[in-house]
């Protein structure tokens, strides 16, 4: 089954330094590009996600310069011309965003606080002799991952704050 991603414009999918207007676009960038077009390649339909297009921010005119500048974008880049929107959609299964942070589903914890976790026990923790290879071998998903790096970082994240060592047992 197609997947439904979108991609942010400005500053992901194309160059962007200061506004200059609604029909004026940046360069292409390149490995969001290919990723872009892996998707369509996998039959996956790919979305333009850019404020340029938010009824709340611009007047239809604007908006109209907004889509016929990226409509000839996405014709030069990709070959074709791609969905445009300023809307979040429930079909959407991933966002490449510039802006986004990414966070753990129904954990409420992101990603960055996640891996500076880690980075903080490894640092701490290198004579240890589980690695986070042999960690990832001994779970079945990505949510027991995710637990049972969360609680190794906790423990060692107690340990440290008693003075101890991080592979310490809490």
């Amino acid at each position: 089954m197609p997947k439904h991603i979108a991609f942010d414009f400005d500053k992901t999918l194309a160059t962007y330094n200061k506004w200059e207007g609604h029909d004026v676009l940046g360069d292409a960038i390149y490995d969001m590009v290919v990723l872009a077009r892996r998707h369509l390649d996998a039959g996956d339909a790919v979305y333009i996600f850019t404020a340029r297009v938010s009824e709340r921010d611009h007047s239809p005119a604007d908006i109209a310069k907004a889509v016929g500048a990226i409509e000839d974008w996405c014709e030069d880049v990709f070959g074709q011309v791609l969905p445009i929107t300023a809307c979040k959609l429930t079909r959407f299964s991933a966002f490449y965003d510039d802006r986004a942070v990414q966070v753990i589903p129904n954990q409420g914890v992101t990603v960055e606080s996640l891996l500076h976790r880690i980075l903080n026990v490894i640092h701490h923790d290198v004579g240890q002799t589980t690695t986070a290879i042999g960690l990832v071998e001994s779970v079945e998903s990505a949510e027991s991952i995710h637990a049972a790096l969360w609680e190794r970082c906790m423990r060692a994240e107690a340990s440290l704050a008693a003075g101890g060592q991080p592979h310490a047992k809490a």
